[in-house]
């Protein structure tokens, strides 16, 4: 008998105003299977088609714009053309949102953050 489950993929969004890039935004894969870390895991010695493939995966899509405002495809072509330092804010808020749990994108402004009062002791 085959389950019906699948193992969710989970995403937070991250926001890179605070880096420098305001209105830019990427949705970071934060459950990424283990077998892919462990493929790519020495970069140096994987060619630039397996980095590429890795960091695509990281980072699943992105509303990014290049220096004329066109947008930034999500290929290896358009992920080489992120500048150093906004491709280093997206390794390190990704490794931030893992060590944070991987909380999801915060609440609209309907709701609190107060807890309930089955949660009061």
């Amino acid at each position: 008998m085959t389950s019906k489950r699948k193992m969710p993929v989970k995403t937070t969004e991250l926001d890179f105003a605070e880096d420098g890039y305001p209105g830019f935004h990427c949705e970071a894969w934060v459950n990424l299977p283990l077998t892919y870390i462990r493929r790519y895991a020495a970069v140096d010695g994987a060619d630039s088609a397996d980095a590429d493939d890795l960091f695509l995966k990281l980072f699943p899509s992105w509303d990014f714009v290049d220096f004329d405002g066109k947008p930034i495809p999500h290929t290896a072509e358009g992920a080489g053309a992120i500048p150093p330092d906004l491709a280093g804010a997206m390794m390190r808020q990704r490794a931030e949102a893992l060590r944070n749990g991987a909380l999801p994108a915060p609440l609209g402004s309907g709701s609190s953050n107060a807890p309930s009062d089955s949660e009061k002791g």
